[in-house]
């Protein structure tokens, strides 16, 4: 998927996930991902990627499965902490600040976490299909969701249940769609500013256009 080749060292985890060898090993199954394609991962490959045999490989992570899980909870708690990260740096004065948070908290999550961030595209395709992977997926995403509608409907009170749902579908395929438009673009960091400009623009006139 890479035109270049990935540096484990650079591909940064949360950090209950980025110590030991685990963190080793989710880095290095990261870097196969991304280079060669979910499809073509492979514990050996892996192993060989994060210079550890296959039989300590196995003993932390017997299934390749189980090393996704992980990899899949690295993307959503990461997520997590470049949100609230934002809304510490910059407090909500109003209630439809916390809208501009979550998105600003996108792109800071782009930026500090670039490899899981790429990543997240091609997993959210692999847990669609996957037994293990999918109900976790699910439940995440449900909770992002949540979290998103709560913000709307804190903004906008007068909304009837079915305006507030649309409202926050609108909002939230804005945010995706926007995401996966950078990841096809290849360079994210020399795209992301930009990105998240246009990104906050949409958001901006979409509330506009309720009474905001």
């Amino acid at each position: 998927m890479d035109q270049f080749q990935i540096v484990i060292d650079e591909v940064n985890l949360p950090s209950e996930y980025s110590r030991g060898a685990k963190a080793i090993i989710l880095r290095a199954a990261c870097k196969v991902a991304l280079e060669s394609g979910l499809g073509r991962n492979t514990l050996s490959g892996v192993a060989k990627a994060a210079e550890l045999s296959v039989q300590r490989l196995r003993y932390h992570y017997p299934q390749l499965d189980l090393i996704y899980v992980d990899l899949l909870k690295c993307i959503f708690i990461s997520g997590r902490e470049a949100t609230v990260q934002t809304l510490l740096s910059q407090p909500p004065q109003v209630p439809k600040d916390v809208i501009v948070r979550m998105v600003q908290g996108l792109f800071l999550w782009v930026r500090l976490y670039t490899h899981l961030s790429r990543l997240s595209s091609v997993m959210s395709v692999l847990a669609s299909g996957s037994k293990m992977l999918g109900p976790i997926y699910e439940q995440e995403f449900q909770i992002g969701y949540q979290r998103l509608a709560q913000a709307v409907h804190n903004s906008f009170p007068q909304l009837e249940d079915e305006a507030l749902h649309q409202m926050s579908r609108a909002l939230h395929l804005v945010m995706v769609g926007m995401l996966e438009d950078l990841h096809r673009k290849g360079d994210v960091l020399k795209h992301v500013d930009a990105q998240e400009k246009e990104a906050l623009s949409i958001i901006a006139r979409l509330m506009r256009q309720i009474g905001a």
